[in-house]
């Protein structure tokens, strides 16, 4: 039974992860900051640049989640830098620790995000080759990305994962979401014709997976294959929910006040994003269709 580290393991997307990997036949274990007794739950602390080594030596594969949450809270420069320090920091640990003894996986994962190529690129097609954008999203996933390439340097296979809204029953924007949608209170955001680059959780750890045991390497955006606008996502929240949505637009000027100008343009600006290009190496979505995705996620 091959073993595969997981770092992030209990956020939003490991948790769903551990028991997907557990049902393909791995053997998962989980980076954590906290000390366990538990077997399959491992220390690190990548401030402190400390690493349970004996462990991460048996290791498989490697999979990098780890990073705190971009909206928990309001971006002062402290904010900032706990959020390039959080996916940083660890990727860099896990670097140097491999480097410095030899440990060499099968292959290294990484979660990386959409908001590399800015907040906004209208609704023309977006794939790898893409530029990237401005803004400070854009500037901590290149930071992420070139620790990862550290480690493709050391002769590990590398797969850096560009992921767009992760849709899952478990918490995150849907569950955020929902509750106004309950209430009858969906509103579209400024325009509403932003598109919404979305992936299905269980989509997504089954990407991971096929990273696992395919040959494949370098960057792939992980979204669904039909993206929508805001405006669409709403309609189909509400409608999913058999709630009615008429409330008007929440305009621009409101949500830079409740979020501030930088992270308020995530909301407004959009990125039609493609995934052709992991589908050209044979992954198949289950979830190609948000109203598939939504009915599976809201099913009461």
């Amino acid at each position: 039974m091959e073993k595969v580290l997981v770092t992030g393991g209990t956020g939003l997307v490991g948790s769903s992860l551990i028991p997907f990997l557990k049902s393909k036949g791995y053997e998962p274990y989980v980076l954590s900051r906290k000390p366990s007794k538990s077997a399959t739950t491992l220390y690190w602390n990548p401030s402190r640049k400390h690493i349970d080594l004996s462990a991460l030596q048996k290791m498989d594969y490697i999979i990098h989640l780890a990073g705190s949450n971009v909206f928990e809270k309001k971006w002062s420069e402290e904010n900032k830098k706990e959020i390039l320090e959080s996916r940083v920091e660890g990727a860099r640990l896990l670097s140097m620790a491999m480097k410095e003894h030899g440990i060499k996986p099968k292959a290294f994962i990484t979660a990386s995000g959409v908001a590399y190529y800015g907040t906004d690129t209208g609704d023309q097609w977006i794939n790898e080759e893409a530029p990237k954008g401005p803004g400070f999203l854009s500037e901590v996933v290149e930071a992420w990305e070139k620790e990862a390439d550290t480690i493709a340097a050391q002769g590990v296979r590398t797969v850096k994962f560009r992921i767009g809204l992760v849709l899952s029953s478990e918490g995150g924007a849907l569950e955020k979401m929902k509750t106004p949608a309950l209430m009858g209170a969906s509103s579209p955001l400024g325009s509403g014709d932003q598109y919404m680059p979305w992936i299905d959780v269980l989509d997504l750890c089954a990407m991971m997976e096929f990273g696992l045991k395919n040959p494949v390497q370098g960057v792939f955006n992980a979204v669904a294959p039909n993206p929508v606008t805001n405006k669409e996502f709403t309609k189909l929240l509400a409608r999913t929910l058999r709630r009615p949505a008429f409330l008007p637009a929440v305009p621009a000027f409101v949500l830079n006040l409740m979020f501030g100008k930088e992270k308020a343009a995530l909301l407004l600006g959009g990125n039609r994003i493609s995934p052709q290009k992991i589908q050209q190496q044979g992954f198949q979505f289950e979830y190609p269709e948000l109203s598939a995705s939504m009915a599976r996620l809201l099913k009461k």
